[in-house]
């Protein structure tokens, strides 16, 4: 309909504000295919207000033109928009839930924030931030012991599974493992490290994480371990001078807890 719409109007102003609102409504649906897009209201208003632009451009009667060619598609097309909608309302109230919930969390409240993640997860168990947040308000929250890396560790697996391309989970969820399995977890850091760098080559803020995540000196790293963290740090230098002090603290305070365990 949009296209005869544009093709039959003798207008080349109107013309190209119809293609432009085609344009618009297939790239708002092609984003749909592959992030469910339509939950959040300002998309779904824009992709109705383009609709309702294109089919202005055309006759009055316009809009009857799909219904007299076929009242049945014209039928499962509503119901289709009608449970678009609904989902779109549904998801909304989640991602409310999730924005608050993490509020909490910087203030450092996890316990609140925890709840209203549940509440998120509750209506939208597809939603990898929601499980990354809430495994993360488990882990720092010290009030629950050294348990507390197993719920954090379950939620951030959960979340590297719904969205793997994210090289922040891989990181939080294997700086996690070495906190709770200790040496055993350094494979695991390695293997994230690999994954995390084929994704975001470019990022010095992950190059330093990794590092830190293998600097502990409870882990009683073999020296090619110990030499493939010094180079994580110098590689996070190399991309921003910013990084410097963080690097350097953070290779200082492994080799004074190393003096001290010695």
């Amino acid at each position: 309909l949009g296209w005869k719409i544009v093709k039959r109007n003798e207008s080349r102003f109107s013309a190209g504000i119809g293609l432009g609102c085609i344009t618009g409504i297939l790239s708002l649906l092609l984003h749909g295919v592959i992030d469910f897009n339509f939950h959040i209201p300002a998309n779904w208003l824009m992709g109705s207000v383009l609709a309702g632009i294109l089919v202005s451009l055309g006759p009055e009667d316009s809009h009857r033109y799909v219904e007299r060619r076929s009242p049945i598609m014209t039928k499962l097309v509503g119901t289709i928009l009608g449970l678009l909608l609904a989902a779109c309302i549904f998801f909304s109230i989640s991602d409310f839930y999730r924005w608050k919930a993490t509020r909490f969390y910087y203030r450092s409240q996890f316990t609140i924030a925890r709840k209203l993640y549940d509440r998120a997860i509750l209506l939208d168990r597809w939603n990898a931030a929601s499980f990354f947040y809430r495994g993360l308000s488990y882990a720092k929250d010290p009030t629950l012991g050294q348990d507390r890396f197993v719920a954090a560790i379950r939620d951030l697996e959960r979340a590297v599974r719904l969205n793997p391309m994210e090289p922040y989970y891989h990181i939080n969820l294997s700086n996690y493992l070495v906190k709770y399995y200790g040496s055993e977890g350094i494979d695991r850091v390695k293997e994230a490290t690999r994954v995390v760098f084929r994704k975001d080559p470019k990022d010095p803020q992950l190059y330093f994480l990794c590092a830190k995540a293998l600097l502990s000196p409870s882990l009683k790293l073999k020296a090619s371990d110990e030499d493939f963290a010094f180079q994580l740090l110098e590689k996070a230098i190399r991309l921003d001078e910013n990084q410097s002090y963080k690097a350097y603290k953070a290779l200082w305070d492994y080799k004074h807890d190393m003096v001290l365990i010695n």
